[in-house]
């Protein structure tokens, strides 16, 4: 026991289930990006099936006066929807199922932990997820939808009779331009796929988000990490000599606990000289004073003038400290104080160190040490957290860009289906292609881009705010500064999205017949 510098237990060892909650943290992730995925397709639904029965008005009005039941009809157009969707969720299962989903997302989280062979557990929340969620979403969405609109009665679903609130326009709707008008009556007639364009946005930045911002933390950890590493070599001593080796500066290293969302977090409390050149100034003088740095204040949400608790499991011993102020230094969970108040508060002798930082290797002999680590270890540790997270990132943005182009390009198409026979119309009275997309498309324009310049924002600080509970079992400060190109890149790349979109339908419109209108002739 005289040996042993330290002891462990299991619940305050983060190693020992260190892949593990990596692990948990891409699961935590996927199942909040996925119920985001799904309120948006509960809303998606209902825009696809109100369009449905729009256009199939008339066989619902005749079957309705013909006497069929209000649940029969509702039965038959949820049974289609219900069944893409259990068939959706089902093709989702299988996939996660495959190399795809099972290697290919933890692949460096397995390169990197020594994890023995692992057989393949199917949770029966991920079948409840998976097969029984997507299906029930869709049942009560086309079920309210379709009890609505059988309020009608059967001869105004005959004559396809539109809600009263889509023919009534409010008065801001004012403008001395025909065409901006025109365009702002068409988008508050079509307001719900408007909204669900908005929707679709907001849910793909959601997702982006999640693996925008796990980019940046990943990133700005690495940088800072590197940047911060002033010194070359620390030794750990087991039995320091009583004087230093020539070049090293001392330093008093010592552990405790604090802890935050279920995880007990190693805390380093480094004393050091005012002058170590191997770390930032700073002015905790006294005992019961101490200085933090940006990671430790940025993971417990510390500001000057706190008082924070640490805790020495090993000794059941609370401290508690004043904050002094918060330093520029992000290796890790840690805080400094003055080496001769840090040796009075542990009762150590007035010349008590454990730690040497060097800038050239001291050639320590091995047997006096507990460890070597070097800048160069501080820096693949710093890239660690990126290589990990890298297919998720990817995945994740993967995942936004395809909603926002699905999502976009099927509301937009609902839009102009809906508008077939006033295009049609148009066509007749002379109306060239161009001036029909200013009308009908060019409006859409202006909605995605002021709706991504409101959702930019909101989305990044909603993901923000619970990204915490998303790496609480992460041992460091989340610095979430982006680089000055990233939400620039995002708007840019909302609005490439619906030019392609628009490009896309725009060909639909071009081959559009006049004749339409005689299909719908009374």
């Amino acid at each position: 026991m005289d040996n042993m510098k330290s002891f462990v237990i299991k619940e305050n060892n983060p190693r020992i289930g260190g892949s593990i909650d990596d692990i948990k943290i891409d699961f935590n992730v996927g199942a909040f990006a996925g119920v985001i995925v799904l309120i948006l397709i509960m809303y998606v639904i209902s825009v696809f099936v109100l369009h449905t029965i729009e256009e199939e008005s008339m066989i619902i009005g005749a079957l309705f006066a013909l006497g069929l039941k209000e649940r029969d009809l509702i039965l038959t157009y949820t049974v289609l929807p219900v069944f893409m969707a259990w068939i959706g969720g089902l093709v989702g299962l299988i996939l996660s199922l495959t190399p795809i989903g099972m290697v290919v997302q933890i692949h460096e989280v397995m390169n990197y932990f020594s994890i023995p062979p692992v057989s393949i557990v199917l949770h029966p929340l991920i079948v409840i997820y998976a097969l029984a969620l997507p299906p029930f979403i869709a049942f009560i969405v086309n079920g309210w939808l379709i009890r609505k609109k059988l309020k009608q009665s059967p001869l105004s679903l005959l004559r396809k009779e539109q809600d009263i609130s889509e023919i009534t326009n409010p008065k801001f709707i004012r403008s001395k331009s025909f065409v901006k008008t025109f365009q702002m009556k068409q988008l508050w007639k079509e307001k719900r796929s408007a909204f669900a364009v908005l929707g679709g946005i907001f849910i793909s930045l959601l997702v982006l988000y999640i693996g925008i911002n796990c980019l940046v933390i990943c990133e700005n950890l690495r940088d800072q990490t590197i940047a911060d590493a002033k010194f070359e070599y620390m030794y750990t001593y087991k039995y320091p000599p009583k004087t230093p080796p020539s070049g090293g500066e001392k330093a008093f290293v010592h552990t405790l606990k604090k802890e935050i969302l279920g995880y007990n977090m190693d805390v380093n409390i480094i004393g050091i000289k005012k002058d170590n050149p191997f770390f930032p100034k700073f002015h905790a003088k006294k005992t019961n004073e101490i200085s933090v740095s940006k990671s430790m204040a940025q993971k417990y949400k510390i500001k000057v003038g706190d008082v924070i608790v640490l805790s020495d499991d090993n000794k059941d011993l609370d401290y508690g400290f004043h904050v002094k102020e918060i330093i520029p230094y992000s290796i890790g969970l840690t805080a400094f104080m003055d080496i001769d108040s840090m040796r009075e508060v542990f009762q150590k002798e007035d010349d008590y160190y454990n730690v040497i930082y060097a800038k050239e290797d001291l050639e320590i002999e091995g047997g006096r040490l507990y460890s070597i680590t070097t800048r160069k270890d501080l820096e693949h540790s710093a890239n660690v957290f990126l290589e990990q997270m890298k297919p998720l990132i990817i995945t994740l943005t993967i995942a936004s860009t395809i909603i926002l182009f699905i999502v976009m390009a099927q509301m937009i198409r609902v839009m102009m289906e809906r508008a077939t026979m006033d295009i049609s119309m148009l066509k007749i009275f002379g109306y060239n292609n161009k001036e029909i997309r200013k009308l009908y498309m060019d409006g859409n324009f202006y909605v995605v881009c002021i709706g991504a310049l409101i959702c930019i924002p909101l989305a990044r600080k909603m993901i923000q705010s619970i990204y915490p509970y998303l790496i609480s079992n992460v041992a460091s400060g989340m610095d979430f500064t982006f680089k000055p190109w990233i939400q620039p890149l995002i708007f840019l790349g909302i609005v490439v999205n619906y030019l392609l979109v628009r490009t896309i339908l725009f060909r639909k419109i071009m081959k559009l017949s006049p004749n339409e209108v005689l299909k719908h002739r009374e």
